[in-house]
């Protein structure tokens, strides 16, 4: 399930998924986020990752590889 749109959009009060998740959480529940997610969504969840792309083929004009991106 992606949190993110819903706390992005404001539909869903951070601090409520905060407090439901430390109240509720099952332990084999992994929370996992990325860049746009909220700080202290970040410091709570288990995994945060951020992928920033610094050089990439297709910014010199070649297309997707078979074996590569699909």
């Amino acid at each position: 399930m992606n949190l993110l749109t819903p706390l992005q959009y404001g539909w869903l009060d951070l601090a409520e998924v905060l407090t439901w998740l430390q109240t509720n959480r099952p332990p084999a529940l992994h929370i996992i986020t990325g860049s746009g997610a909220p700080a202290d969504l970040m410091a709570y969840a288990d995994l945060v990752t951020d992928m920033n792309a610094i050089k990439h083929p297709y910014q010199q004009g070649i297309q997707g590889q078979p074996g590569i991106e699909f």
